[in-house]
């Protein structure tokens, strides 16, 4: 089963949506400034202290599969088609070491990039997100919430089918596995028709719940808003999570591309260990780690 979200008493769960998603966006540019695989490497092991603070882990590792097959076709691709750098490999003529290196590092970045928006999933819930979107974009956080809802639900709907199927005699698992990949397509089609089916039943309730209807009240027209129960639980502790990502973000974009820090192009064998680079090392650590301080402070879910 996919893992989704799922309430926990842990400190990144107690954060606020605001300080995860600032988050978000300066994890995201400092893995973008980032060209040296042994400084992604180091903010790929901040994440995972991150995860161990969340208690997903072991959710973080089953995304980690698809991540890492991601990772390694897009390797694949890149070392057969690209023809950059000058230092080929002895035995494999058509590759050089350039390429392996430019494959590993956005490797590195893929994964980085994906598993922060991973933590964001599994730690913020649906109705928070909604609630700090709907003062500015009501319609689209319904949508956005609704289909961070019906997710698990339509996972679960494909499961059943395939019990009843299996129930009935039909043998999804026999033969070759490109035969039962085939055999498995034929699940799209009824999961489809309850996926529409449940769409047009939601529609009609929002519609006779009055979603998104202006009427006239007192003279004025009026939308009506329906209260979501949020959340809410700020603590000045929190305020510490913004600070560190947007410092560190604001440092490492300063100093590679402002001064020149770091590697520049990615199709190179130069890399070194430098201080500089261990001060890159550390911001982008201090960045990846930042809702971890949440643990210092002693804060716990409300």
């Amino acid at each position: 089963m996919i893992p989704v979200y799922r309430p926990k008493n842990s400190p990144v769960h107690g954060l606020p949506v605001s300080s995860l998603f600032l988050y978000v966006l300066c994890g995201l540019l400092s893995v973008m400034m980032i060209n040296n695989p042994f400084l992604l490497a180091m903010g790929l092991l901040a994440m995972a202290l991150v995860f161990l603070a969340a208690r997903s882990l072991a959710d973080w590792s089953w995304y980690l599969r698809l991540i890492t097959l991601m990772a390694v076709l897009y390797f694949f691709l890149n070392t057969i088609f690209s023809s950059q750098g000058a230092n080929r490999i002895e035995y494999i003529p058509w590759v050089t070491w350039e390429e392996v290196v430019f494959g590993l590092t956005f490797g590195l970045k893929l994964t980085l990039a994906l598993s922060i928006f991973v933590l964001f999933s599994l730690t913020v819930h649906p109705d928070r997100l909604l609630g700090v979107l709907r003062r500015r974009a009501l319609h689209s956080a319904v949508a956005l919430s609704i289909a961070l809802r019906l997710f698990p639900t339509i996972l679960r709907d494909a499961n059943n089918i395939y019990e009843a199927r299996i129930s009935r005699g039909i043998g999804l698992d026999r033969g070759t596995r490109l035969l039962r990949w085939i055999r498995r397509i034929g699940l799209t089609a009824p999961l489809l028709a309850g996926a529409l089916e449940r769409t047009g039943s939601m529609a009609e309730s929002m519609e006779c719940r009055g979603f998104g209807k202006e009427r006239e009240r007192g003279g004025q027209n009026i939308r009506e808003k329906r209260r979501y129960d949020v959340a809410a639980g700020w603590n000045r502790a929190y305020t510490a999570i913004p600070a560190i990502s947007v410092l560190s973000t604001s440092a490492i974009v300063f100093l590679t591309r402002f001064q020149g820090w770091g590697l520049q192009n990615s199709y190179t064998l130069d890399i070194t260990l430098g201080a500089r680079e261990v001060l890159l090392a550390l911001l982008l650590i201090s960045g990846m780690a930042a809702p971890v301080m949440t643990t210092a402070y002693g804060v716990r879910k409300t």
